[in-house]
């Protein structure tokens, strides 16, 4: 996918993420220990969560 692709994706889940993912991503993340491996990454949203816990 292209990089103009993931800028519009993001910009259209926004007000879902804010809503609903936000919390889902911060509580399935926050038990995660260890190494973290990313598959299927996508736009790479995890990777602000991620980072925090580093």
């Amino acid at each position: 996918m292209s990089q103009l692709f993931a800028n519009w994706y993001d910009f259209f889940m926004k007000p879902l993420e804010k809503k609903k993912f936000k919390r889902i991503r911060e509580e399935l993340l926050a038990k995660a220990t260890g190494s973290v491996l990313e598959l299927g990454s996508g736009t790479g949203i995890n990777f602000l969560y991620i980072r925090k816990m580093l």
